[in-house]
């Protein structure tokens, strides 16, 4: 289901906690990746328990292609300004 114009609540909370982040480093020049998204976030699911179940799940729910789009496209917008 649709959430603020994401996908799903699970991908706009990344965007929210994470957008300015990434933004920042795609004006940098970096390429933001999935596996770049998903390493900003590695260190904070823990290893084992509820609390990781849970973490992993809502991960496993991320558009990461989604964000990756935005995050790219936005700074190739500012490129050609």
């Amino acid at each position: 289901m649709a959430y603020n114009g994401f996908t799903n609540w699970q991908t706009w909370n990344f965007h929210v906690w994470y957008g300015d982040y990434c933004h920042s480093m795609a004006e940098d020049g970096c390429e933001i990746t999935e596996d770049f998204l998903r390493d900003l976030i590695d260190d904070e699911i823990p290893d084992n328990g509820l609390v990781g179940d849970f973490i992993n799940d809502a991960i496993d729910q991320i558009n990461f292609y989604e964000l990756c789009e935005l995050y790219n496209f936005d700074n190739e917008d500012n490129d050609n300004v």
